[in-house]
Order: C-alpha cells, then sequence, then structure tokens
C-alpha cells in the first residue's frame, strides 16, 4: 500500500512532470498550488508565488481579466475557458489556452479554483503561417488578374487607337475625295464610339458606375428582350415572364447592358445552334436567395439559359473575372460588367452550368410595387442655339474644341483651364447684360478646385446659372445624380456634338423660362 504521504508525493512528480501549466486559487484569489511548469512560465521561485493574490503575479490587464473569470466560476459553479492569450516571457511570446474549473466539496459548495494552462504556440505559430501564406496566395492572384486586366485593357485600346489612326490617315491622305473622306472618318467615329463603350465597361466594374435609377416595367423590358434576340436564325428564343412581375428600380441602360452581355455569351456558346429561354419570376427570402441579399426585400429572379457545351468546374470560379475569357476573339468583360452592375443594384447575379448541357445565368434584382416613370425627351430640331457659355477643364484640346463647336452652333464662349480664373470671370460678367448663361465644370482639376465646389460658389452669386457637370469619370456620383450636387444636367466625356446641343437647348429654355 502506498502512503497518504506518498501519494501527495506521487502526485506532484506527476504534475510537476506534465507539459501542461497547473495551479490552484482560493476563494481570496490566493495562489495556494503552482507546478514545475507554472513557475518555469512565470519566471519565479516557488515563495514568490504560493500565498500570494494573482494581482501580485500577473499585470494588471491580465489579472483583472484572471479574476473576471474566477469570480463567474465561484458565482456560477461553472467551468471558463481562456482562449489563445498571448504572454511576453523571456524566450519571446507564448500564447496560452486556459480551463478554469471548479473544485467542490461533498455539499456541492465551490471551495477553490483549478487551472489548467496549455501552451498552444505552436499551433498559433502555424495557423498565422498558414494565414500568412493564404494572404500571399490571394496576393499572388490579384497581382495575376490585374495583370490580365492591364493586358486586356492595353490591347483592346491599342486595337481600337490602330483603327482610328488608321481611318484618321486614310481621310487626310484622301483629302481631296470628300466621299472617301466622309467614309473614313465615319468608320473613324464607330472605333472611337467603341473606345467610349469600353471605357464605361471598364469603369463600371473597377468604380462602381452609380446607377442613374428610375422605376421600370421589368416585363415590357424582358419581352422587348427576348423580342430583339430572334434576329439569330439557328437559335430558338423562349420566353417565360410572369404576368404579375413585379417592377423595379434600376438604370435601365444597364442593365439592359447586362441582358445582352449574358445573352451574347449564351449566343457564343451555341455556334451550331440551339436554344436560348428568358425566364423570370418573383421571388423572396423564403423561397432561397443568395446569402449576400436582404432577407426582408421581394426580389425579381431572372434566368438566361443556353444549351451550348456547358463551363467546366475548373473554370467557373473565374468567369466573372475582368478579361478573362476562353473565346479566341473574346474580350472578358462581358459577365465582369455583369456583375459590377447587378451588384451596384444591391441584387446578385450566380451561375449554375453542366458540361454539355448548358449554363443558366440567374440575376436578383430588388423588386416594388410603385408605378412606372415616365420621362418625355424633348425633340431636337436643330443644333443651334444663342447664349453666354464659360467652359471650365484643364485639358487645352478640350477648351479648343469646345470653343470651336460652342461658336460654330451659336454660343459666346469663354475657356479657362483654372477655377480660379473661372470663378474671376463669372463674377466679373455678373454686373453686365452678357452675363454666363451657362457654365459647364470638369469635375476635376488638379491643383484647384472641381466643379463640384466651384458650382456651390456660382449659385451662391447667381441663383438662376444652370450648370452642366462634365467628367471622364462616368461613374462619379454627380453624374448620375446631377441636381443633387447643385447642377442642372452632365455630359459624360467622351459626348458628340449632339449629345451637348441637345443639353444646351432643353438648358437654354429653362434659363428664358425663368
Amino acid at each position: 500500500m502506498i502512503s497518504k504521504e506518498n501519494n501527495e508525493l506521487l502526485l506532484i512528480s506527476i504534475l510537476d512532470n506534465i507539459p501542461e501549466v497547473i495551479f490552484l486559487i482560493d476563494l481570496n484569489y490566493i495562489c495556494r498550488y503552482v507546478n514545475k511548469q507554472g513557475l518555469a512560465f512565470l519566471n519565479r521561485d516557488i515563495e514568490d508565488v504560493i500565498g500570494c493574490s494573482i494581482n501580485d503575479i500577473f499585470p494588471p490587464d491580465v489579472s483583472i481579466e484572471n479574476m473576471r473569470g474566477i469570480k463567474h466560476v465561484i458565482d456560477t459553479g461553472e467551468s471558463k475557458t481562456f482562449a489563445e492569450r498571448s504572454f511576453h516571457v523571456n524566450k519571446g511570446v507564448v500564447w496560452l489556452e486556459t480551463r478554469i474549473i471548479p473544485v467542490k466539496d461533498e455539499l456541492n459548495k465551490v471551495t477553490g479554483i483549478l487551472g489548467i494552462s496549455q501552451d498552444v504556440t505552436n499551433r498559433k505559430q502555424k495557423e498565422e503561417e498558414l494565414l500568412k501564406n493564404d494572404v500571399e496566395v490571394k496576393k499572388a492572384q490579384k497581382l495575376e488578374s490585374l495583370g490580365i486586366l492591364a493586358g486586356g485593357i492595353a490591347h483592346d485600346f491599342n486595337n481600337l487607337l490602330g483603327g482610328m489612326l488608321g481611318y484618321l490617315e486614310n481621310a487626310k491622305k484622301h483629302s481631296s475625295d470628300k466621299i472617301r473622306v466622309e467614309e473614313n472618318l465615319c468608320k473613324a467615329t464607330e472605333v472611337l464610339n467603341s473606345a467610349k463603350n469600353l471605357a464605361n465597361q471598364i469603369l463600371t466594374f473597377s468604380k462602381g458606375g452609380s446607377p442613374n435609377t428610375k422605376t421600370v416595367d421589368m416585363k415590357q423590358m424582358l419581352k422587348k428582350t427576348g423580342e430583339l434576340s430572334n434576329g439569330c436564325a439557328n437559335v430558338k428564343v423562349i420566353s417565360e415572364v410572369a404576368e404579375n412581375l413585379k417592377n423595379c428600380d434600376i438604370d435601365e441602360i444597364q442593365i439592359r447592358q447586362v441582358f445582352d452581355n449574358v445573352i451574347l455569351n449564351a449566343r457564343q456558346a451555341m455556334s451550331k445552334g440551339g436554344t436560348l429561354k428568358i425566364s423570370a419570376k418573383n421571388i423572396n427570402s423564403k423561397e432561397g436567395i443568395p446569402s449576400e441579399l436582404e432577407t426582408n426585400k421581394d426580389y425579381i429572379k431572372i434566368t438566361i439559359s443556353d444549351t451550348g457545351a456547358g463551363i467546366p468546374p475548373e473554370i467557373m470560379p473565374k468567369i466573372f473575372d475582368p478579361f478573362f475569357s476562353t473565346k479566341k476573339h473574346g474580350g472578358g468583360l462581358g459577365l465582369s460588367t455583369a456583375f459590377s452592375i447587378v451588384k451596384r443594384h444591391m441584387g446578385a447575379i450566380e451561375a449554375e452550368s453542366s458540361v454539355p448541357f448548358g449554363t443558366s445565368i440567374h440575376i436578383y434584382l430588388p423588386s416594388k410595387d410603385s408605378v412606372v416613370d415616365i420621362n418625355e425627351t424633348p425633340v431636337m430640331d436643330n443644333q443651334f442655339g444663342t447664349g453666354n457659355i464659360l467652359v471650365m477643364d484643364d485639358e487645352v484640346f478640350i477648351l479648343e474644341m469646345l470653343e470651336d463647336i460652342l461658336k460654330e452652333i451659336g454660343y459666346k464662349v469663354s475657356a479657362v483651364e483654372r477655377s480660379d480664373d473661372a470663378l474671376e470671370i463669372f463674377k466679373n460678367a455678373l454686373p453686365f447684360k452678357n452675363k454666363f448663361n451657362i457654365v459647364i465644370l470638369d469635375l476635376t482639376i488638379p491643383g484647384g478646385m472641381g466643379g463640384k465646389e466651384i458650382v456651390k460658389r456660382m449659385k451662391e452669386l447667381d441663383p438662376k446659372i444652370k450648370a452642366i457637370a462634365s467628367s471622364g469619370y462616368s461613374d462619379d456620383e454627380i453624374m448620375s445624380r446631377p441636381k443633387d450636387f447643385g447642377f442642372d444636367a452632365s455630359l459624360a466625356k467622351p459626348y458628340s456634338i449632339e449629345a451637348l446641343a441637345e443639353v444646351l437647348k432643353v438648358l437654354s429654355a429653362k434659363e428664358r423660362n425663368g
């Protein structure tokens, strides 16, 4: 038989030789026992620990947390765990996971606290290493995506610039042949419009493309989309749109671009023919929606399906990446632009595919019961107008071009590069009959105030002034909601003479009518 004394020695020997820190605390927060691992961790002699309050053993912040934990165990009689706490010791930073357990008598009354601390430093280091590796992998993936993006932009713009340069040089070469000059200039304009569309798509998924929303009849919009999709002889189009489909607050141009991009992808997947199906229905969170959508809203679910070859599983995660394409002549911007537009509409877009049976793209948009907005667009009879216009832009060639165009169509023009000059000229003209009727302000002026700041000052000086916001950043929220920022209209660069003349006509009419 082992004596009581020997039992205690055996227990102490066991506790001193296990890797965990073991300690015993009484109800007054006094340490009554600690094993060798605990002394080594604290870097103290036993007489400096036994009989001492935990306030004297640990730093203040750790002591407060320990005392709260111990009080919880004493009050409730339940165990508590401190997960992964870091401590600075002689050998560096050590991470401990500590469990404190109530010691109870035969009446189930708490008489003390037993603590067991496990060194989890190695585990923590491995987790941090894995996290670091994951961050590095994601960083490499982002750099790879950025490289693809930059290369794709350079490739597409170089092709477009090459086309424009070729047509312009050809027009110059045959300057004496009016017909050939007009043909080449028309083709150069077409290429320029393609470059504009490309720039707008890049802005859409890079910075958001702030939607200019209005309530739209989605049933009619999808009906027209289906009718326009019937132009391909070897593709059968099926449309299944619910009669009670709700309306949505959307930017109609952007959402139409989403449908066009998805349908184009579907058609390209069915080069040998097939079936294109466009379906739409009302849906709510109870019927199952993507996790990123708000559960307290109603949505419409639009599904565009094809019977093409399908998308291999290893490619599926990349289909919404910019400039990713499996097609030889694909631009790789279609689905990435669609993804960004739908997200900006507080919606979601998902894809499912089965090789070789086809692909379905599901688009979710918030719906509402409101009445459709009807906007009447004024009919342009001609481009000519009258009035005094102030133009501010930091690009000299834009100022020269606008000055020529505006004078050509009947306006008087003052053109300035700097915001200070614009404000001074505007002020000086106020007392005279030839004060400015309209101002065209670039939103971004390096080293000076942009249009957003200038228009406030101009409106204070002359509340009747009509102001147009102009910017190459078509995604800027001012461009989609100019009136919210003190402007009367907006023109996204590059814009046509027709678009400029139309805006000026509308604002001139409003200015005359007060």
